[in-house]
């Protein structure tokens, strides 16, 4: 009867009749996960007109863009991810490549593939990977932007950015990529971080490693289970501006035009994701410079 009780409200859910915190008084936040994953893949499912019986070989995986779409499936699609959750198949191994990405201002846990692990990006990032980079020996994703990782124990996991590669067995860590670098903070374990032309380097639990313009900085302490920006803030320690101007575009949507400041420049301090007139205020008065937002678009001036 339960069970009966608890299909009904996943069925209300999957039509968009039922809200997801609404959801969560019946599910654990595990499985909500695979739940909200098999919709995300249903999204780009095509079932064929000719027949009403759902054929999993028929579906075709579309690379996902953009913002989370709210679903409003048919009762005979709902119908399916009931039979596919009931059947215990959390993960649909179609050919192709999966695509998760977040825009400006919103975060989105993400489980991953090998049903455990979960990937949380931050605002204005992607985390992508294909059905041949995940098996019993290997694990791989490419990341744009940043994001916050945690990874049970298993195959070789390794997140591939546009700066340099970050290899883990099992651990909770932060990889973030910008322009000229890479930032790499590890919560929990241990992982190995390496940039082009560079040796690589081991961060251990606790630490922070910066690679920015061709070199690797000194290590640094870092506290907590996990970033700041999970809790809605921002929090640097000698950053480059350069970093936490591209945190600010993610954040708030915003394009910069930084003139002849020096983006090089260091920053310690922290700001709120869901306040852009404090954020402005927090980062660029402190250094003395000049700022300007008109629409979408800031100018900085020194």
């Amino acid at each position: 009867m339960a069970e009966d009780f608890k299909d009904q409200q996943l069925a209300r859910w999957a039509n968009g009749e039922l809200s997801e915190e609404e959801l969560k008084e019946h599910f654990a936040r595990e499985d909500l996960l695979k739940f909200r994953q098999i919709l995300d893949e249903v999204d780009s499912w095509t079932p064929g007109l000719e027949t009403d019986v759902f054929s999993a070989d028929a579906v075709t995986r579309q690379q996902k863009q953009g913002k989370v779409r709210r679903l409003w499936l048919p009762l005979s699609v709902a119908a399916s991810v009931l039979m596919i959750l009931a059947a215990g198949i959390w993960f649909i191994n179609l050919p192709g490549q999966v695509t998760h990405t977040t825009v400006a201002g919103e975060t989105r846990e993400i489980l991953l593939p090998d049903g455990q692990s979960t990937i949380t990006l931050a605002a204005n990032s992607s985390v992508s990977w294909t059905d041949e980079s995940w098996s019993a020996t290997q694990r791989q994703l490419t990341l744009e932007g940043k994001g916050f990782l945690q990874v049970e124990e298993g195959s070789p996991f390794t997140v591939t950015t546009s700066t340099g590669k970050v290899e883990v067995l099992g651990t909770r860590f932060e990889v973030h990529e910008f322009e000229s670098g890479m930032q790499v903070s590890c919560y929990q374990g241990r992982v190995k971080a390496t940039a082009a032309n560079q040796p690589s380097v081991i961060v251990n639990g606790g630490e922070g490693h910066l690679y920015y313009q061709g070199q690797w900085e000194a290590k640094k302490e870092v506290s907590g289970a996990g970033p700041q920006w999970l809790n809605n803030e921002s929090s640097f320690e000698n950053a480059p501006l350069r970093q936490v101007i591209k945190t600010l575009e993610s954040e708030y949507g915003l394009k910069t035009d930084a003139g002849a400041v020096n983006l090089s420049r260091r920053f310690t301090g922290s700001f709120p994701n869901n306040n852009l007139d404090e954020a402005l205020r927090l980062v660029f008065i402190p250094l003395s410079i000049n700022y300007e937002l008109k629409d979408d678009r800031l100018y900085l001036s020194e």
